[in-house]
């Protein structure tokens, strides 16, 4: 191999920084796409507003409740489902279902307002450790001896 020529010095260490520039360049595009990727897509702001009544948060509870039990039961069948075709795709299906519906949730009932979400899982939080205290004893995802 001849020896380089060292008048072109100056232009390969301009390609070298150029070429280590879109390089990070690209990595710089795909990080940032990921993390915006796994963000998901942004809320509508919150309006502030009068917290919701202890009526419209036991409904909220309910409903959380209701989302919990879900989660609940779909963790205990999810051994048996990986016999099925596309294990993955079905959980990738429920799983974004069921977080619409817990977003849906959280827009109706505020549950990002530290105030309305204190008094909402306060009660439900006592009622998980109960349900899972009593799942633990009996092997059951609901508790009830099989």
């Amino acid at each position: 191999m001849p020896p380089r020529d060292p008048r072109l010095k100056p232009y390969r260490a301009a390609m070298w920084a150029l070429y280590f520039a879109v390089v990070l360049l690209g990595m710089g595009l795909v990080t940032v796409s990921v993390g915006k990727s796994l963000r998901g897509p942004a809320r509508p702001p919150h309006t502030d507003g009068a917290l919701p009544t202890r009526a419209a948060l036991r409904v909220c509870l309910t409903d959380l409740e209701l989302l919990y039990r879900e989660q609940n039961l779909r963790a205990w069948t999810l051994a048996s489902d990986l016999e099925a075709r596309d294990p993955l795709a079905a959980w990738n299906l429920w799983a974004r279902e069921w977080e619409r519906k817990l977003e849906d949730l959280a827009d109706r009932c505020r549950l990002q307002d530290r105030g309305a979400l204190a008094l909402a899982v306060r009660p439900f939080r006592g009622r998980a450790e109960r349900a899972d205290r009593s799942a633990a004893r009996t092997g059951t995802p609901n508790g009830t001896p099989a």
